[in-house]
């Protein structure tokens, strides 16, 4: 399972670092899935390495929240609720709305040129659209989310909001992303690259209320599209992850 992404030369970091990077990157593209039991002895092994470091690689990522601990089952990977997706997305909504329109008073022609060069990437990626079964389908989706994730964090680094940068960080959740890119359907992904374009439009305007409008919209897709899927595919919920 963890084979693939273990790669022949270690770069400079501790062995629990190490696997904490192979197990989260295992948990974000759905090589270990939600709900699954992580047992420590199995993924020394696949690791090879001592017990210890990946102890700590766990406990690393349950403070990221991507595992949870559960009596008399140890480790598994958090699965995620219809309630948690509704919460997340309308809480981002609030937060990157009241990001976007201090950002309208502070944000700079560099800050709106990466944002704009970023729109372009997201562009030349939809239009590579590999379909779901796809040897370089996680790539993909790694590639698109890793230009998404510099998108919305440009403008919240432009309100100049730290306070609202910190807390933003804690209610993001990176595995929801990755899952909502994974599902996303071509016409889905060219309407919120759509959005990205407006908001920088309505940035380069000063336009708060326009902004605030754009953002708001733009999660309420990506909530809705998740939650449509999830309905959807209620009957394979629990391979998903996402709990009825």
């Amino acid at each position: 399972m963890l084979q693939q992404l273990v790669k022949g030369e270690q770069l400079r970091m501790s062995d629990a670092e190490y696997a904490y990077g192979i197990l989260r990157q295992a948990i974000l593209e759905g090589l270990i899935r939600p709900g699954e039991r992580l047992v420590l002895d199995e993924l020394a092994r696949q690791l090879r390495m001592s017990r210890t470091p990946v102890r700590e690689a766990l406990l690393m990522l349950e403070a990221d929240g991507l595992v949870q601990r559960r009596p008399k089952r140890g480790m598994i990977v958090r699965r995620y609720t219809e309630r948690d997706i509704d919460e997340v997305y309308r809480l981002r909504a609030i937060l990157e709305g009241v990001a976007v329109r201090e950002a309208t008073a502070h944000i700079g022609p560099e800050h709106l040129e990466r944002m704009q060069q970023l729109c372009q990437e997201m562009d030349k990626l939809i239009r590579e659209y590999p379909p779901p079964e796809s040897a370089h389908r996680a790539a993909w989706v790694r590639a698109i989310v890793s230009k998404n994730n510099e998108f919305h964090q440009t403008f919240i680094e432009a309100s100049r909001f730290s306070l609202l940068e910190r807390v933003l960080k804690e209610v993001v959740e990176v595995p929801l992303i990755f899952r909502a890119f994974s599902w996303y359907t071509e016409e889905q992904l060219r309407l919120s690259n759509a959005q990205h374009e407006e908001l920088v439009r309505a940035l380069r305007a000063r336009d708060a209320e326009w902004g605030e409008r754009i953002i708001r919209e733009h999660l309420a897709l990506a909530r809705s599209a998740l939650m449509e899927r999830v309905r959807a595919l209620s009957c394979e919920a629990e391979l998903l992850g996402v709990e009825k």
